[in-house]
């Protein structure tokens, strides 16, 4: 089930979330906060400053957004996809990847990477081969059964703009997007792999693939799996279980490329020469 947003008008700012003793924080580069988080009578709470306060139970089919005065809604749809969505997934029990991801023929194939690594543009470099974006950010899973399959989740594919002039597009232009189902009515497919992107200055080919064992595979996703909180030792061991699952079912992929949005055709190249025609 996707929980959808409601944007509603109840006491969201009546309590102090950076005061709280037991709150999460989020800091992106450089260190500035870009979210809190804090679970208070059963009810999960998520401030993105600036922007709006999100809350939501472990089987609320909605999340409750409280809009800062000076946030438009457009802002705040934009925080609840990129941001909350995949945390209030992972409350509920489905696991979220820091990834991008396109359709192969066999099914979903997923670059995980840290931020400023060019995941998104791997993806949009990709769409224009043909390959179907299918997340940007954030890629949700499930493990429950075999195959793994991943639900599509809404999403606004986001370019830095030294991509956007590659690609020769206004900003936006090029950014994919799916408003996919809420609910239960959600778009599901096959995992066909996971590759976790790192980039290299080593000058010769533009690709080196490497199939990671299963224990190597578990540590690199447990980096880039999203995770409100590792205070509640249930969810802990049910999320280590589910990425054991997805280590040991998912074939999982170190994927060094050039770094340089230059060397980028000869990369795509290559990905879809050793990677995507085999898996």
């Amino acid at each position: 089930m996707i929980p959808r947003l409601v944007i509603g008008d109840d006491s969201a700012y009546s309590v102090d979330l950076a005061g709280c003793p037991d709150v999460e924080v989020w800091r992106g580069a450089g260190g500035a906060v870009v979210t809190y988080g804090a679970i208070l009578d059963g009810q999960h709470w998520i401030e993105v400053p600036g922007v709006a306060r999100f809350r939501f139970g472990r089987s609320s089919r909605h999340v409750i957004a409280r809009p800062h005065p000076s946030a438009g809604r457009g802002l705040v749809e934009d925080a609840y996809i990129r941001i909350v969505l995949p945390l209030a997934l992972q409350v509920q029990g489905m696991e979220v990847l820091h990834a991008s991801a396109v359709c192969s023929p066999r099914g979903v194939v997923a670059f995980c990477a840290e931020s400023g690594t060019g995941k998104s543009t791997f993806a949009a470099g990709l769409g224009e081969r043909g390959y179907r974006p299918w997340a940007d950010d954030a890629v949700a899973v499930d493990t429950s059964s075999i195959p793994v399959t991943s639900a599509r989740l809404p999403f606004r594919l986001r370019l830095r703009p030294a991509s956007q002039a590659f690609f020769r597009s206004e900003p936006g232009a090029i950014a994919a997007s799916s408003e996919a189902p809420w609910g239960d009515a959600v778009e599901r497919m096959p995992v066909a792999a996971l590759c976790l992107l790192r980039r290299t200055d080593y000058v010769g080919k533009g690709v080196a693939v490497e199939r990671l064992c299963a224990s190597a595979a578990l540590s690199a996703l447990l980096a880039h799996a999203y995770c409100f909180s590792l205070r509640d030792p249930d969810r802990k061991r049910s999320m280590i279980r589910h990425l054991v699952n997805l280590a040991t079912w998912v074939p999982v992929f170190e994927v060094r490329i050039q770094s340089g949005l230059e060397r980028l055709p000869e990369v795509l190249d290559d990905v879809e020469h050793t990677l995507l025609s085999v898996v």
